[in-house]
């Protein structure tokens, strides 16, 4: 496979490749000048450290550039060409590889929302010795950092172990270990760990319809019969919210029992749903409902309000309480949760299946031939 690699001053080049003559190359050293000009056309943050300007350590050799390469390395070895013109070719093919590259890999840089963190590359990375594990691995938290700074929370994460002027990257021993611990439990997520007891979740709008108030005169009543359960609220700040927020916020349990999350990513809300032991849904008026199926669809106990949209996508799942009485959902968390410490565990369902796509073509289409038939027979 023909690569092109890239060093930046004084990094060292070892011969690694186990068949003779597998490291045969051509190295160019053109201008340093003319070579921040160029990769500062693709990569404007190269500028920052003029003695490492390349921040990619190698690039596929496309079909022209192997061509150009080629050329310019019989003509230059005949001595065909002038020293100018020999560095005018060098230039030229630097060019055609750093602008065909994938450009993912330049431009990352222009989006607020991903970061990128340094590979742990022992062999002429940033860091070669030391705790390289360590070192490494909080290159990813400061990569975290920064993005809390921007108010982004962590959605995904990925490490690419693939071709380096070294062959395949291999991390040093325990660094996959803890950068896969610092992905799955971020800093800014540890609260919800740390929730004592078993832990009911709500998840929405913090706003009349959602009817924050019932849900947490039931969690009064839970605490005031000493249960151990903590309460997680997911959800935005709507509008005539006031009394419910200073309510959760003034709340002598808040930030060790109770806990609000208001900016929470899709990711934070997954998790969020893994730390707990049922959900909520105490709405007075829903238009679908969402929760509820997301509840189910992880195998969570969901009790939801006696109200006509939970019957119709939750009913024979979810547990029904009603809405003029706190004490009626107080009495349905007990109860569960008095089984779960007899058991020990958090049994979760798996038998809730929503209806994807196809089958929802179905019974829509078997609808719409019922209310042909109906009306034909009128």
């Amino acid at each position: 496979a023909n690569h092109v690699l890239f060093f930046n001053r004084h990094q060292p080049y070892r011969v690694s490749h186990p068949v003779p003559g597998g490291d045969d190359c051509t190295a160019f050293s053109p201008n340093a000048d003319v070579l921040l000009d160029l990769v500062a056309a693709y990569d404007p943050r190269s500028a920052d450290d003029p003695d490492g300007p390349f921040r990619f350590t190698h690039a596929p050799s496309t079909p022209q550039s192997y061509l150009m390469h080629r050329r310019l390395f019989q003509r230059a070895g005949n001595e065909e060409l002038s020293d100018l013109a020999t560095a005018e070719g060098v230039i030229s093919l630097l060019d055609e590889v750093i602008g065909a590259m994938d450009q993912r890999r330049l431009d990352y840089g222009q989006f607020d929302w991903l970061e990128t963190f340094e590979p742990p590359n022992t062999y002429r990375g940033k860091y070669t010795e030391g705790d390289m594990a360590e070192l490494y691995a909080g290159e990813v938290d400061a990569a975290i950092s920064r993005l809390e700074d921007k108010g982004i929370s962590l959605a995904a994460a990925m490490l690419d172990l693939s071709f380096d002027s070294n062959g395949i990257l291999i991390p040093p021993q325990g660094y996959l270990d803890l950068v896969t611990e610092k992905i799955k439990n971020p800093e800014h997520l540890q609260p919800i760990w740390d929730m004592p007891g078993r832990v009911i979740l709500a998840v929405g709008t913090i706003e009349p319809r959602k009817n924050y108030s019932y849900l947490l005169d039931a969690y009064d009543i839970l605490r005031s019969r000493n249960v151990d359960v903590s309460l997680i609220i997911v959800g935005r700040l709507g509008w005539k919210n006031v009394d419910v927020v200073n309510r959760l916020t003034t709340h002598p349990d808040f930030k060790t029992h109770l806990l609000h999350l208001e900016n929470a990513s899709d990711r934070d809300l997954a998790e969020t749903i893994e730390r707990a032991d049922c959900l909520v849904c105490p709405s007075i008026a829903e238009g679908f409902g969402l929760p509820v199926v997301e509840g189910l669809m992880r195998g969570l106990t969901v009790f939801a309000s006696d109200i006509p949209v939970f019957h119709e996508s939750g009913d024979g799942f979810c547990q029904f309480f009603d809405l003029n009485s706190p004490a009626s959902l107080a009495g349905l968390l007990e109860k569960r949760y008095n089984e779960l410490y007899s058991s020990g565990t958090s049994p979760t369902s798996n038998l809730f299946v929503w209806p994807d796509w196809k089958e929802s073509t179905r019974e829509f289409i078997a609808s719409v031939l019922d209310l042909a038939e109906s009306a034909r027979k009128v």
